[in-house]
């Protein structure tokens, strides 16, 4: 006798137990070994269709992974890439930026060290310039000499001045005269030191403020650039991950894992003895037996009424021949 779906519906029904996993199928039939087999293959048609189940939703994953997640990160890291080398071309390179300061503060080192030496040379010579000012301001310019000569020098005599007999004489004091040369020549030095210690100056400010200069741009492009490069990084590890992702579903697309993560904890076996009284057999069963009894009545009671007019004929005829 063919089944419906209706007809196979109504004689199944499922049970969850109650805080598990645990689904308890129930087949009633009046033939106890289809209904063990009808348990045991919608078991195995629920495993089938989970997988297909699965099957589905892992290829709709795979497909929104690869075509849509996927594609997507990965034109997002190329275009951070593209603008941390943009980046890097732009601007003078960290390392570029790293050696220009390296050299410009071994430079302001030997500014500052030559300065302080010149400007402890500076204090010596002038203190040198004082002491020779002092000894310059005691030493005269000129020498006059005094000689007895009467009668030896005529008396129009130019710069000799002749006098009772005596010649004074004015000379350059030739002492006085390297004095002033030393003096002129220190000043001179002085004055050219004062020079190189003002340049000096000048150029330890330039070289502080191009050292400033230096330090922000390298620290804008270190932020810029570990900006960038952080975005990258990030933008990578979402595309390994995702393609280790992708693997790891594509590995297990091949899978059943409804028959690795549903398990039979017990077969339908072919029930012994009936659960519960067929209802349509005892009706029949019923109806037969109401039959026979009906029939069997009517059959009683027709013999009854035969037995029951021949024994009143019985008593009349008895009766009279008695009476005769």
């Amino acid at each position: 006798m063919p089944y419906t779906r209706n007809g196979l519906k109504s004689s199944i029904k499922t049970q969850q137990l109650q805080n598990t996993n645990l689904i308890i199928i129930t087949v009633s039939n009046n033939n106890p070994e289809l209904a063990a087999t009808i348990a045991n293959t919608l078991r195995e048609e629920f495993i089938l269709h989970i997988n297909k189940i699965n099957k589905k939703k892992m290829a709709q994953s795979l497909e929104i992974m690869e075509k849509e997640w996927l594609q997507k990160e990965e034109a997002e890291l190329d275009a951070a890439s593209e603008k941390l080398k943009e980046h890097k071309l732009q601007s003078r390179s960290i390392e570029f930026l790293n050696s220009q300061l390296g050299k410009k503060r071994e430079d302001l080192i030997n500014y500052q060290s030559w300065l302080a030496k010149a400007e402890i040379d500076r204090a010596s010579q002038q203190e040198g310039i004082k002491q020779l000012q002092e000894t310059i301001a005691h030493t005269p310019h000129t020498l006059t000499t005094v000689n007895t000569a009467n009668g030896i020098l005529p008396a129009d005599l130019q710069g000799i001045d002749i006098k009772d007999g005596t010649v004074s004489s004015e000379q350059i004091n030739m002492n006085y005269t390297s004095l002033m040369d030393a003096y002129n020549s220190k000043t001179t030095d002085l004055a050219e030191l004062n020079v190189q210690i003002n340049k000096t100056r000048q150029e330890i400010t330039r070289q502080e403020k191009e050292i400033l200069d230096l330090e922000a741009e390298l620290i804008r492009n270190q932020i810029g650039e570990k900006k960038l490069q952080n975005e990258v990084s990030r933008r990578e590890s979402v595309v390994t991950l995702l393609s280790s992702k992708i693997a790891e579903l594509k590995m297990t697309e091949s899978i059943n894992l409804a028959d690795n993560n549903i398990i039979t904890v017990s077969e339908a076996m072919v029930p012994e003895a009936p659960i519960k009284p067929n209802k349509m057999l005892n009706i029949a069963i019923a109806a037969v037996l109401g039959l026979m009894l009906a029939t069997f009545s009517i059959f009683l009671i027709e013999y009854l009424r035969e037995n029951g007019t021949n024994k009143s004929e019985s008593e009349e005829l008895k009766g009279f021949t008695g009476n005769v």
